[in-house]
């Protein structure tokens, strides 16, 4: 059995007969390490591409190539 599996059990495990206000801040901290761990992958690729010009930026720096062929 997977480890990610036995986690899962673990956490039924641990939230039987748990009160509902408990349960309740368990999903908020659930929630933040998740938006937390979201958050790590979105800056990890940001900085991975940040020399890398999007769409828009290669296409604005065409266009100035562009006038300066035309003058």
């Amino acid at each position: 059995m997977g480890a990610r599996k036995l986690y899962e059990e673990q956490i039924l495990k641990l939230l039987e007969n748990m009160p509902e206000e408990s349960m309740a801040k368990i999903i908020s901290l659930i929630e933040e390490e998740k938006k937390k761990a979201q958050k790590k992958v979105i800056e990890e690729i940001c900085g991975k591409y940040a020399d890398v010009p999007t769409s828009s930026e290669e296409f604005a720096r065409r266009k100035e190539e562009e006038k300066l062929l035309d003058r």
